[in-house]
């Protein structure tokens, strides 16, 4: 079967596009192929692309961030661990765990916090460099979004 290309002009340029009839032929012929890749469908919510070289890409960049989180992380350094170019991390990322790298980072730095200020005797101050936050405004702010508390009112309300 041959496809038929329609020619287009939109502002002095020829595009070349395939009838609509044809398109949605081919695009039902792909649905119902045994050869059709599941990867060309949009993702259903939750789900999580298969592919190996992505999954081991992204468990890199992930193993990263946990055992750097006290440090500054910028995209520039996860894309040199994923072997990927910004835009592209976070796309991936964005895909296979369902949210940009940056809020990951911050939810893991908070998730921190929260064991932190359960478990230890450590001050605010004390935490939140020790969480990768480079100022404690930031940190009560982001936390008090987070967890509907500030980090004070918290370890209080976990300690009873």
């Amino acid at each position: 079967m041959a496809l038929s290309l329609a020619c287009t002009k939109r502002n002095g340029r020829t595009r070349r596009t395939l009838k609509p009839w044809i398109a949605v032929l081919y695009v039902i012929l792909l649905a119902f192929s045994p050869w059709a890749i599941p990867a060309c469908f949009p993702l259903q919510f939750g789900e999580r692309l298969q592919r190996f070289k992505r999954e081991e890409r992204i468990t890199r960049v992930i193993t990263y961030i946990e055992s750097n989180l006290s440090k500054r992380l910028s995209l520039c350094d996860l894309a040199v661990v994923a072997h990927l170019s910004i835009s592209r991390l976070c796309h991936v990322f964005r895909l296979e765990i369902g949210v940009p790298p940056v809020r990951y980072v911050r939810a893991q730095r908070l998730a921190q916090a929260s064991r932190l200020l359960r478990s230890s005797s450590l001050s605010i101050e004390e935490i939140a460099f020790a969480c990768g936050f480079s100022d404690v405004s930031h940190f009560v702010r982001d936390f008090k979004r987070a967890y509907g508390a500030r980090p004070s009112q918290y370890r209080h309300c976990e300690a009873a």
